[in-house]
């Protein structure tokens, strides 16, 4: 595959860096070499930094969801073995690198020890 960019590069040259113009308030456009994306960042704090004028009658519009209270309960002892049985196969591994597949036909998932560990995270 890296073949493949090689001749393109090769036949086309390289790619040029692009980047956008951004305006200032007066509406000139700043061409800033040095920090291209300071002036980006100071648009985006002014913008989330500015006062927002809120409507009361479209805030009481919104609908309340009721408090699910059933989530404040640990996980049952059942649960564990019921997410180890869901995982889908052919995935590509999650942050700890181990696929679903060692997990789930490994057969050696102790799940006492599971269910305590999640139940003392729950509780943290």
């Amino acid at each position: 595959m890296q073949g493949k960019y090689q001749r393109r590069k090769k036949a086309f040259g390289p790619t040029p860096a692009k980047s956008v113009p951004i305006k200032s308030k007066s509406g000139k456009i700043i061409k800033v070499k040095a920090r291209p994306m300071e002036p980006w960042g100071e648009r985006y704090k002014e913008l989330s930094s500015a006062i927002k004028n809120v409507n009361d009658f479209v805030m009481q519009s919104i609908p309340t969801l009721s408090i699910l209270s059933e989530l404040d309960e640990p996980p049952t002892q059942e649960e564990p073995s019921k997410a180890i049985d869901a995982l889908r196969q052919g995935k590509s591994p999650g942050n700890d690198g181990i696929p679903g597949e060692v997990i789930k036909t490994g057969n050696y998932v102790p799940l006492k020890p599971l269910h305590n560990m999640l139940c003392k995270c729950w509780k943290e």
